[in-house]
């Protein structure tokens, strides 16, 4: 089994660009800093920072990011993928890793109100907007607390059922 799973949480680098997919479809794309601070050889705390290439398909996730801009801070859920092209500088064959958006969330509080304001929406869908979101990050921390099959992993423990065993009190019959 592998997993193919990203979470992000930077800045923007610049404006969105907006483009049309050879299926007509717009898409769009970012670049994101990302960063992180290690300590060095002498002891003393160094920052990091990474650019990484983000892009969106779907048409409501190339809407939201209509509403971004450079400076904004995000929250992105996503995968990797990869691509190649050749450098037109270098006439060589490069490859880039970026991050295909699945959840999107802007984490500028204030500038989400204004953006909401300025394109008309109305409080009740922005409200159902935060709403959904805040259902995904419950849904996914009870994944994490309960895995898959509903179980806390901690407390229960699987049990067959076997028709010799008389004391066995499981009936298979029961509805629930």
């Amino acid at each position: 089994m592998s997993v193919n799973t990203v979470v992000l949480s930077g800045r923007l680098g610049d404006d969105p660009k907006f483009f049309n997919s050879k299926n007509n479809s717009t898409v769009a794309t970012f670049s994101v800093a990302v960063s992180d601070n290690y300590k060095d050889q002498r002891g003393e705390w160094q920052d990091r920072t990474y650019w990484i290439k983000a892009s969106a398909f779907s048409s409501y996730l190339v809407e939201k990011v209509q509403n971004l801009h450079k400076g904004y801070q995000v929250f992105i859920q996503g995968k990797l993928t990869s691509s190649s092209f050749i450098d037109k500088n270098t006439n060589q064959n490069r490859q880039s890793v970026d991050v295909q958006i699945e959840s999107l969330t802007i984490l500028d509080f204030g500038k989400t109100k204004d953006i909401a304001q300025n394109n008309s929406m109305n409080q009740q869908q922005f409200n159902q907007q935060n709403q959904y979101q805040h259902n995904q990050n419950q849904m996914q921390q009870g994944q994490q607390q309960y895995g898959q099959n509903g179980y806390h992993q901690n407390s229960m423990t699987q049990r067959s059922y076997n028709p010799q065993n008389q004391n066995d009190n499981f009936n298979p019959d029961l509805p629930f």
